[in-house]
C-alpha cells in the first residue's frame, strides 16, 4: 500500500488526478476527427422549385474533421471556437457532398487532470451538395479530457446539431456527432507545489516521519529507543 501511495503521488506530493490539471488562463488548440449520424429528415438543401423536387437524403453516417481553438478565463469554465468539414454522398443518387459546421459554445469541465466537460452554443451548418445552403444549428453535448501533460490533451466528444426538418414548421431533427480530439496547451499557469513541511525539525518531511512532532533518527525520524 505504501509503494501505491508513493505512485500515485508526484515528487512534490501533487496527488495524481491534480498533476498537469488545467488553470485560469488556459489556452486551447486542437483537432478532432470522428463520425457524423445526419438525419434522415435533414432540411440542409436548396429547392430546385416550389416543390422542393432535388431533396434527398445524406448517407448516413459519414467521416467528420475539424479545429477548434479553447479560451478558459477560469480553470472550469471557458468559452471555445470549432469549424467542421464533413464529406459524403447523397443517398440515392449517391452525388457527392460537403456539410460544413462553424459553431461557438461555454463549456463547464471538472478542473482535473481526468476532466469530464459539458457544453452548449450555437452556430450555423450547411451544405454544397444539394444547392448551397445555410441554417442556424443549436448545439450541446459532452465528454471527458485527459491532460497527458501540460502541453497535451486528450478528448472525447458526444454532440447533438439540432437543425430545420424537412416539410415541418418550426420542426427540429438532430444530428449526432462522435469525436476524438487531440489539443495543444498553451500558457499554463506552473502550480505551487503543494508544502512539503518537516514540523520536529529533524530533517524529515512529515509525509515520510512517523514521529511528526518529534524530532528523530533515520530511518523513520522518530527517537532512538
Amino acid at each position: 500500500s505504501k509503494k501505491k501511495g508513493k505512485r500515485a503521488k508526484s515528487d512534490d506530493g501533487t496527488p495524481w488526478i491534480k498533476r498537469h490539471r488545467p488553470t485560469n488562463g488556459q489556452v486551447e488548440l486542437g483537432v478532432f476527427g470522428g463520425v457524423m449520424l445526419i438525419a434522415k429528415d435533414h432540411e440542409l438543401y436548396r429547392p430546385a422549385d416550389a416543390a422542393g423536387s432535388n431533396w434527398e437524403e445524406y448517407k448516413r453516417v459519414a467521416p467528420d474533421i475539424g479545429l477548434r481553438v479553447g479560451y478558459y478565463p477560469l480553470s472550469f469554465l471557458g468559452v471555445e471556437v470549432e469549424g467542421g468539414v464533413i464529406p459524403t454522398k447523397t443517398a440515392t443518387s449517391a452525388q457527392s457532398a460537403i456539410l460544413g459546421t462553424f459553431r461557438g459554445y461555454a463549456i463547464a469541465q471538472l478542473p482535473y487532470r481526468v476532466a469530464p466537460f459539458v457544453l452548449v452554443g450555437y452556430g450555423l451548418m450547411g451544405t454544397t451538395g444539394l444547392g448551397k445552403d445555410i441554417d442556424p444549428a443549436l448545439h450541446f453535448g459532452g465528454g471527458v479530457k485527459f491532460y497527458v501533460n501540460d502541453l497535451i490533451a486528450l478528448r472525447l466528444d458526444v454532440r447533438d446539431n439540432a437543425t430545420a426538418q424537412y416539410k415541418t414548421d418550426g420542426g427540429r431533427t438532430n444530428h449526432l456527432e462522435f469525436l476524438l480530439g487531440l489539443s495543444i496547451v498553451l500558457n499554463k499557469k506552473k502550480e505551487k507545489p503543494a508544502p512539503d513541511p518537516a514540523t520536529d525539525g529533524d530533517g524529515f518531511k512529515d509525509r515520510v516521519d512517523k514521529c511528526v512532532n518529534t524530532p528523530g533518527i533515520a530511518p523513520d525520524g522518530c527517537p532512538e529507543a
